[in-house]
């Protein structure tokens, strides 16, 4: 039986010569706790960096993304917030350099990341949110939590105590899409789900949302979101570079794992346009007698559709709209 609710086309996906004869949809099976054949380790989606590293603290920006980051929030686990006394909750943390065993010269170092980290995601109503299809399930719904203002102070200071009602559990997820096993970046279809929250976000402002219509080739756009489960981050000076057949954009944004999910506004409108869905592998290995073992970003000098700079693509907003309930 299906549920009207949820986008639930479940059909065999079969290789036929480096082929799919027919994708599959689905809103029930569970998700990896990583990323999904990430061997990095990093939370959901493998992106990298294109040119410098754009990543900013959100106060340190020009790009007014004030209203998106007020409705950005962390996707963790359940288990990674620990319920105090007074009415809020800590963050079960490590600093970035000891989760992920990172070379001296990466930035960010010191900052707590959760342990339990898994994407981004975003409101889009009081008690709406989306986030990448590959983030979340029917199945582990009631496992994840969205920690809203989960960033760095103006002191540079990250608190990991937050107010109870800046944390949401999963109620249900409305609808979802994700594609297994695309051969090529120019198969890559729409991945999102709409979930709703176990209650409204008394604090909502909407943000300027496209809801219909694409992302248009040559965009100017800003990230918002957690890579790697960092404190909130910004980071702009992207473009889009191509759209997909399926509609999908392809960018050269600067994310890593835990970006998945994260909303992209377009820098000249202000507009949420799109969530992040896919890119390449977050880091490389660095092994020397010198340095010893540490992991550094893969940097990029341009977008490669054929090598292992595959950009980050982006699903048009819209779509994962088009299944949310009617403001």
């Amino acid at each position: 039986m299906i549920d009207g609710r949820m986008l639930v086309l479940l059909t065999l996906c079969v290789p036929i010569a480096h082929a799919c004869a027919a994708p599959m949809y689905d809103s029930g099976d569970p998700v990896p706790e990583r990323a999904h054949g990430d061997p990095d380790g990093a939370p959901g989606g493998k992106t990298d960096i294109y040119g410098s590293d754009d990543r900013l603290e959100w106060y340190e920006t020009d790009v007014d993304v004030r209203a998106v980051a007020e409705v950005t929030g962390l996707l963790v686990q359940a288990a990674g917030l620990v319920e105090l006394a007074h009415g809020a909750f800590e963050l079960d943390t490590l600093p970035l350099s000891e989760q992920y065993e990172l070379c001296d010269e990466e930035r960010f170092l010191q900052q707590p990341v959760p342990r339990t980290a898994v994407c981004t995601a975003f409101l889009v109503a009081p008690d709406i949110a989306i986030t990448a299809g590959h983030c979340i399930s029917s199945r582990d719904c009631a496992d994840r939590r969205i920690v809203l203002g989960y960033r760095a102070q103006l002191d540079g200071s990250t608190p990991t105590i937050v107010d109870a009602t800046r944390v949401f559990s999963c109620a249900e997820v409305l609808a979802r899409r994700l594609v297994y096993g695309a051969d090529s970046v120019d198969d890559e279809l729409p991945d999102y789900a709409v979930f709703r929250l176990d209650r409204a976000d008394a604090a909502f402002e909407a943000p300027a949302l496209r809801r219909s219509g694409g992302i248009r080739v040559g965009e100017e756009l800003a990230i918002v979101g957690h890579p790697l489960g960092l404190p909130l981050k910004v980071a702009a000076g992207a473009r889009v570079v191509r759209i997909l057949p399926s509609g999908m954009a392809v960018t050269d944004l600067d994310a890593y794992g835990g970006s998945s999910g994260s909303p992209v506004i377009a820098v000249e409108s202000g507009e949420i346009v799109g969530l992040l869905s896919f890119g390449s592998r977050d880091f490389d290995v660095r092994d020397s007698e010198e340095s010893g073992w540490c992991r550094r970003s893969r940097t990029c000098t341009e977008v490669d559709a054929s090598g292992l700079c595959i950009g980050q693509g982006l699903t048009p907003l819209s779509a994962a709209l088009a299944l949310a309930p009617a403001p």
